[in-house]
């Protein structure tokens, strides 16, 4: 009998053949259901099978592939909680008993009014049972072919649930399903359903002449259209697992026959988890092409919300997730900040809060924003990692900084604010590995309105403390003023190196300027003068040394600028005065300071400060500056020896003087030189000075007939011309000479009493000088 029965008796009599068929008198079969499903309630699940094979129209019964169902055994499980099962369907109405012989699978006529009716066995079964229903999701009717609903009652529960499938759903250009519960509260959720047609897929025995088949991937979302991302099943018709996904994936799996997992030996079902790759990819796609609902809401910014997946290694379904996270990083599905065309994840930069400003990002050039993330997706920015979308970092942040000056140059940075420049430089001050890097960007703004690089030499702050002045011809390159005071840019170019302006950097600017001037070079006496007064007034800078700089200085009659090793100084405290007699005087060989520097330091200073200056350049161990004549160099006498020995005999006699007040020596060259020195004496003769006296009026009472030397200024103390052989003193060798003038005198003009002196004298000292009267 092939055809549903219509009547009562028809039905019964259709029982009996099957009762016939299956073999009244044979053996109980072996209870499969109780090896196969390990959950006692799983029996549901068959149940809810059964009724979406069920056709309301007369079929065989059969493994069609129109059926969920598959190997005949899944109602058996009711077995596992029930020993009799009475079931109505139509005119039919049987129950099987399973402690009657092969009651099974032997159905029994029976009367009764409700579909199924399971005598359980124990209460605990009951408890589970309930628990169970309890807990029944809605969306196990999201993928059925059939069934639309689902009504469960129980003691203290009453839910309805229910599908609604929406072929076009034009909020979601597409298939959506909406499950609403009724029970205490209306509840619902909404899925966005995307298929695909899978071709060409290998032979399966349980799916016999079937060459294609169907995947399916759905999304979640809320009432507002936004995702919901909690792990979901894997189903073939009805929940297989929770793989981990945030999505819900359904095909025609070849399952176990418990239902409790796929067969992953079978070809069939590998062909079908590759093609989830393909329908996951377009319905992104989808989701991508949807209308936002406001800026960054809507699942066109959203959808990344669906990539996560837990980690799990099952054999299955290994490297799936990580193959359509590789297809997403090579897909156009992203926009940039710069608009037009959606961009791939890998050629995209997610900035982060601390780059942006504003509202946008630091460095907003068109050039740039086409490798930035639109901001519309922050509230996704994990989830985009998984598909390439790499943070940018201070290292690719310097890139575009680079780049940005390259290309708007100082105009650009003139034209930012304040605050945009304190953003640059919290964000860089500090940065070690990119120091050198930032040193070499023209990102200085200098007082005069240009700006420069950090490593330019002579770049400084303005002083916080004084405002110095910088002598003429000194190139310093001062920060903007407002930039200088401004905490947080001061720091961050203080990391570039940049030190604030000091006398000290000052002092090694001037040395460096007169170090490097070429000969010839143009520097006026007065930059010269203030040069070395700027390093005499900040001389502790310089260990109080005289450093290596030019002079202006007077030889001759010309003004020169000097960086000889000696120098003569005018003191107006060194009598006589003879640096000043003939520094302007033609073919001098004095090379004498300019009196401008005196002068200099005369307007508005102290006049102990033309002491300290003059007493700085004479301490000076690295320069010879001198007050007197040097009269001998390298062992020789002097060009100054020469010099006034032509000019003035007396003068070098004075000369002379000064040395021996100075250092209380003369070197023996000196002293043999001088010696021999033609100078008048007191008859008006040219004598050698070492064969004269000095005219004390000692020796000229007692010694009255030697020759004197007429002295300059004989209130100065000239007795050291002693050590020249000048008679200074009344001693043996001033009274033998007198008494050799005497001998030269006629008869009549000597002084016989002076005579009888002298002896007198010349016996007292015989016996200490007798060699000498001898």
């Amino acid at each position: 009998m092939d055809s549903v029965a219509t009547t009562k008796a028809e039905a019964d009599a259709h029982l009996e053949t099957l009762r016939q068929k299956r073999g009244v008198g044979r053996e109980q079969p072996e209870d499969v259901s109780d090896q196969l499903y390990k959950a006692s309630t799983h029996f549901i699940l068959e149940l809810i099978q059964n009724a979406d094979d069920n056709h309301t129209k007369a079929a065989t019964i059969d493994n069609s592939k129109s059926c969920i169902g598959e190997k005949g055994i899944g109602f058996k499980s009711v077995f596992k909680v029930a020993d009799v099962v009475h079931v109505a369907s139509g005119f039919y109405e049987f129950k099987f008993d399973r402690n009657a012989r092969i009651g099974m699978i032997l159905p029994i006529t029976s009367r009764f009014p409700t579909a199924f009716l399971l005598e359980l066995k124990s209460q605990r079964d009951y408890d589970v049972i309930k628990e169970e229903l309890n807990s029944i999701e809605p969306d196990l009717l999201l993928f059925l072919r059939n069934l639309d609903q689902v009504h469960i009652s129980t003691r203290g529960l009453n839910k309805r649930c229910r599908r609604k499938i929406t072929r076009f759903d034009p909020r979601y250009k597409g298939e959506t399903v909406k499950i609403s519960v009724h029970g205490d509260a209306v509840t619902s959720k909404e899925y966005i359903v995307h298929r695909r047609i899978v071709e060409k897929l290998p032979p399966e025995p349980q799916r016999e002449g079937v060459v294609s088949s169907e995947v399916v991937i759905a999304f979640t979302v809320d009432s507002e259209a936004t995702p919901v991302f909690t792990t979901q099943n894997v189903f073939a018709f009805l929940p297989v697992d929770d793989f981990g996904f945030r999505f819900l994936i359904h095909a025609d799996f070849i399952l176990v026959a418990s239902r409790e997992g796929l067969d992953e030996s079978s070809l069939w079902n590998w062909s079908l988890r590759d093609e989830i790759q393909t329908a996951f990819v377009d319905a992104i796609h989808r989701l991508v092409a949807l209308s936002p609902i406001r800026d960054g809401e809507g699942l066109c910014y959203k959808w990344p919300k669906y990539l996560p997946r837990y980690s799990e290694t099952s054999g299955f379904w290994y490297g799936l997730h990580q193959n359509m996270m590789n297809a997403l990083r090579d897909t156009p599905l992203l926009k940039s900040r710069a608009g037009g065309a959606l961009r791939k994840p890998t050629d995209l930069y997610y900035v982060p809060g601390d780059y942006r400003f504003e509202n946008g990002t630091l460095f907003d050039l068109p050039s740039l924003l086409h490798s930035h993330l639109s901001f519309e997706y922050d509230s996704v920015k994990s989830e985009l990692s998984l598909i390439g979308v790499d943070t940018l970092h201070i290292n690719d942040l310097w890139r575009e900084f680079s780049h940005w000056i390259n290309e708007v140059g100082v105009d650009g940075l003139k034209t930012q604010s304040i605050e945009w420049h304190q953003k640059v430089s919290l964000i860089f001050c500090d940065q070690k590995t990119l120091r050198e890097k930032l040193r070499n960007l023209p990102i200085v703004p200098l007082r005069d309105g240009s700006w420069a690089k950090a490593r330019q030499d002579r770049v400084f702050f303005t002083s916080t403390h004084t405002e110095e002045h910088v002598p003429t011809g000194i190139e310093l390159f001062l920060v903007d003023r407002s930039v200088s005071n401004d905490s947080v840019r001061r720091r961050f170019l203080s990391f570039l190196g940049i030190r604030e302006y000091s006398p000290t950097q000052v002092c090694e600017l001037i040395i460096k300027l007169h170090h490097d001037l070429p000969p010839g070079a143009s520097r006026t006496e007065m930059d010269l003068v203030t040069d070395a007064l700027y390093l005499f007034d900040h001389r502790s800078c310089l260990g109080y040394e005289v450093p290596d700089i030019y002079f202006a200085a007077i030889k001759g009659r010309n003004t020169i600028l000097s960086k000889g090793r000696h120098l003569y100084l005018v003191d107006p405290d060194v009598k006589p005065g003879l640096i000043a007699k003939y520094q302007h005087t033609a073919q001098s060989p004095l090379v004498v300071l300019s009196d401008k520097y005196e002068a200099k330091l005369c307007k508005g200073r102290p006049r102990k400060d033309v002491e300290l200056f003059r007493q700085w350049l004479l301490e000076s161990t690295y320069r010879e500056f001198s007050t007197v004549p040097v009269l001998l160099k390298n062992n020789e006498l002097s060009a100054e020896w020469h010099f006034l020995h032509r000019h003035d005999v007396m003068d070098l006699l004075q000369a002379i003087r000064l040395q021996w007040d100075k250092n209380f020596i003369l070197s023996p060259k000196i002293i043999k030189a001088a010696a021999e020195l033609q100078v008048p004496g007191s008859v008006g003769y040219l004598r050698p000075l070492g064969r004269l006296a000095i005219p004390t009026t000692e020796l000229k009472q007692k010694c009255p007939h030697l020759d004197f030397v007429s002295l300059p200024n004989p209130e100065y103390d000239w007795d050291f011309l002693s050590v020249l052989g000048v008679l200074t003193t009344l001693n043996t060798t001033a009274i033998l000479r007198e008494l050799q003038k005497l001998a030269q005198l006629r008869v009549d003009e000597v002084d016989k009493h002076a005579i009888k002196k002298i002896y007198e004298a010349l016996n007292a000292s015989l016996r200490s000088e007798w060699k000498e009267i001898k």
